[in-house]
């Protein structure tokens, strides 16, 4: 026998349901609202709007920036593959900047060593200038005799004491890296090959929800394009870190969701023995929509660690049918609606227990915790709600048939 209001939960259930897929498909009105942004995680400690718009605009380019080392195949042009990387980024649209030369004013930069070059000398030269002069002179007769060692940015005729060269060389810096005047690129020699330095800086930031992915298929496709030429790549920056840390998380996530998965589906093949039975799963999937849903509601997007220990919502969600279809092996004249009646209240308290203890989690100042606390409690809602008002209405004249170990032991 059933009651009216059993005739009206699942047509409430479909309605409510239809609100929630209208919600969040909405919601992806713009893209997947979902974050792989680490900071979001921590708490966040209170301070003026000037500090945090600082830090804001510090940590940005740290979140853009690309850097790439290019080097070329045996007996070809060190620079030929990097210009090529650079056309290939340009053209792409995914970078709002893409530098290969540095544009150095090489005349302003020579008159600032003419006019300070004494000022900038090194003070051992400037020591053996006043105490041996000869000697200096000496050493700077093997620079002139020298084509190589005397180069510099100011021609000999212009200054024939070398002084500016003596200054270039102290204010060069010693590292691997150099710059080459004449491609304007840096360069740094390292196992036997040159590698030219590219950097560039993305249009969107790295914790977007498309763009490092975007980025790094560009830049695995460049490598091969480069590789076809002999040439080497290697490339590090902020976006390729988010594209992998996020692309790890969902392989995670589905591993652990399909793990569980699979073991639920041998524990309600074997203990009900009816196909029908893995209908207790549609629970499972609308606590995963409706947790979703909630936390892109209350947040304006959703974490990817959300989602990977959210995957732990099925091995609970699924509770809640166990229990109903459970009851078979105590109830041999089980049906779906009474036997909901009788396990209705023992589900209402494991479910009102699970939602305090997840909500008492949502006044942490942990971010991470407080969005697991509301796709949480939302899920538990939704898999509640479908086991309650729906479920007995698909399986309405159907009985789950106990596997006889199993009805002995219970």
């Amino acid at each position: 026998m059933r009651f009216p209001i059993e005739r009206w939960l699942p047509r409430l259930f479909k309605l409510g349901l239809l609100l929630v897929l209208c919600a969040g498909a909405w919601q992806c009105r713009n893209g997947w609202p979902v974050s792989a942004n680490l900071m979001e995680l921590v708490p966040q400690a209170a301070a003026d709007a000037t500090r945090q718009l600082a830090e804001a605009r510090i940590q940005e380019p740290l979140s853009r920036q690309l850097v790439a080392l290019v080097a070329a195949g045996p007996d070809a042009d060190p620079v030929a593959p990097a210009r090529l990387l650079a056309e290939r980024w340009t053209r792409s649209g995914l970078f709002s900047s893409v530098q290969l030369e540095l544009n150095v004013d090489v005349p302003a930069l020579r008159a600032q060593l003419l006019a300070g070059r004494l000022a900038m000398l090194p003070a051992a030269d400037r020591e053996q200038l006043a105490s041996d002069p000869a000697a200096y002179a000496q050493r700077r007769a093997r620079e002139l005799s020298d084509p190589f060692s005397s180069s510099g940015l100011v021609p000999a005729d212009q200054d024939w004491l070398g002084l500016t060269r003596r200054a270039e060389q102290a204010l060069r810096p010693g590292g691997a890296v150099q710059y080459d005047m004449g491609t304007g690129t840096l360069q740094a020699d390292h196992d036997g090959k040159r590698w030219v330095l590219v950097r560039a800086e993305t249009r969107a930031d790295a914790f977007d929800s498309n763009a490092p992915q975007g980025i790094s298929a560009q830049i695995d496709q460049d490598r091969q394009a480069l590789h076809a030429s002999g040439a080497q790549l290697l490339v590090a920056g902020g976006p390729l870190y988010a594209a992998a840390g996020r692309a790890q998380a969902v392989a995670e996530s589905s591993w652990i969701g399909a793990s569980a998965m699979v073991g639920i589906v041998l524990v309600l093949l074997l203990a009900l023995r009816r196909v029908r039975a893995l209908l207790a799963f549609v629970p499972v999937a609308v606590g995963l929509l409706t947790g979703a849903v909630a936390c892109v509601a209350v947040f304006g997007s959703i974490h990817v660690l959300t989602l990977v220990i959210g995957a732990s919502l099925i091995g609970v969600a699924v509770d809640f049918p166990m229990h109903w279809l459970g009851k078979r092996y105590g109830m041999p004249d089980w049906q779906a609606w009474p036997a909901l009646r009788r396990v209705l209240p023992g589900l209402t308290i494991s479910l009102a227990a699970s939602l305090v203890g997840y909500l008492a989690l949502a006044f942490t100042p942990f971010p991470a915790l407080t969005q697991t606390a509301v796709f949480s409690a939302a899920g538990l809602l939704g898999a509640y709600a479908c086991t309650v008002c729906q479920l007995p209405a698909w399986m309405d004249g159907w009985r789950p048939r106990p596997w006889p170990p199993l009805l002995r032991a219970a």
